[in-house]
């Protein structure tokens, strides 16, 4: 997958999918000096992660006729100092009235847990993955 991407000014950048046409915005966070506006990239990051497991646990459930439509979650980013750098993940799976039976909670969780984000990001981020289902 390519991505075309510019620098706008005001540490701005603007980044689109070659494949739709999809565009988003990064902006650096105000305690770094940016408009803190829109997403920082360290904040696509940590929201890749969720995304990621999520993606992973559906292709998973979708092989076993499972519904995921009512999953949900929240990610929190904690960032280090020295050097300003992500120190912990923290993703919150939710999915209330989940019937589905004890084996196959283990597998959509392990296998999302072993999803490509999880697995690409360094060791020095500590990733805090709970699931409420």
């Amino acid at each position: 997958m390519q991505f075309k991407s510019n620098y706008q000014g005001r540490l701005r950048t603007s980044i689109m999918h070659q494949g739709s046409g999809d565009t988003l915005l990064t902006d650096a966070p105000k305690d770094n000096k940016g408009q803190g506006k829109t997403f920082s990239p360290t904040d696509l990051v940590a929201a890749a992660l969720g995304s990621c497991i999520a993606t992973i646990m559906g292709i998973e459930a979708d092989k076993m006729n499972i519904d995921l439509n009512a999953l949900t979650w929240s990610t929190t980013k904690e960032m280090q100092t020295h050097p300003r750098t992500i120190g912990k993940i923290k993703v919150h799976f939710s999915w209330k009235n989940c019937e589905i039976s004890f084996e196959q909670r283990i597998l959509l969780k392990n296998k999302g847990l072993a999803c490509p984000v999880t697995l690409a990001l360094s060791p020095n981020i500590i990733q805090e993955i709970t699931f409420d289902f």
